[in-house]
């Protein structure tokens, strides 16, 4: 006579509970290890990218800091990096950064030329883009002049384009005291400060402010050498050459310029 076997009872609710969330768990690392080795990897791409163009010491190179509120720094800050662009060609690294994103305390101390397009927001204030650096260059100087610290920007070469409005009682008060302050550090201004009146024409305060940079930049080629060929700040001629019929004199060409 065979021994009787004995059915397996139901499991307890606490083995039930602690299996499912195991399989929870699990389930969990399956699907987020991929995405998270994938957000690892993005990571460190524009960790690498970063470092690639802040060390690229074979060709000179230019940054340019903006502080904006309204979006006109940013917009005056392309618009003079595309143009250092075609001037100097690929020779020379042209790098748009907003100020925030600047690690002024271990890169700024490096920089060949740096330029700073600062906007005046409130009542002589920053804007909230360029509060911590703008904090962080008034602490530097205090501590240089209480002789904390010694002046450590002197291989740096700068220019300030000030934006503001002449209404208001401190008019571009924070573009006055980035040049003053990058003084202050060592740094060398490679031209005079500019002003931006938005009360009046700031478009053309920046046009006429970077007339007297790009001057200064080709009295100093040592800076981010000697213009790429076709490039400069003028205007380029351009020509149309007109094929007449048989018979006719020779190709005219007929000289016109771009504007």
């Amino acid at each position: 006579m065979e021994p009787a076997t004995v059915a397996p009872g139901p499991l307890s609710p606490g083995i039930a509970v602690a299996s499912l969330v195991l399989l929870v768990i699990t389930l969990l690392l399956l699907y987020l290890k991929p995405k998270s080795s994938i957000k690892s990897a993005k990571v460190e791409l524009v960790r690498r990218a970063s470092t690639a163009a802040e060390e690229d010491l074979s060709k000179p190179s230019v940054r340019i800091l903006y502080g904006t509120q309204t979006g006109t720094a940013e917009r005056f800050s392309k618009q003079l990096g595309n143009e250092l662009r075609r001037k100097y060609g690929d020779g020379t690294l042209v790098e748009v950064v907003d100020i925030e994103n600047y690690k002024a305390e271990r890169r700024l101390p490096k920089e060949r030329l740096v330029l700073f397009l600062m906007a005046t927001y409130g009542d002589g204030e920053p804007t909230d883009n360029a509060a911590d650096f703008y904090s962080w260059v008034c602490n530097e100087v205090e501590d240089v002049e209480n002789g904390v610290k010694e002046r450590h920007l002197e291989g740096v070469h700068y220019g300030v384009f000030g934006l503001g409005n002449k209404q208001y009682e401190h008019f571009n008060a924070v573009g006055k005291k980035m040049h003053t302050s990058m003084e202050a550090l060592g740094a060398t201004p490679v031209c005079g400060r500019g002003d931006g009146d938005d009360d009046d024409s700031i478009d053309d305060d920046f046009e006429k402010w970077c007339t007297e940079l790009f001057a200064a930049l080709d009295a100093q080629p040592e800076l981010l050498g000697a213009a790429a060929v076709g490039g400069g700040s003028d205007t380029a001629a351009a020509y149309r050459v007109e094929l007449l019929a048989a018979g006719a004199p020779g190709p005219r060409v007929t000289g016109y310029r771009l504007g």
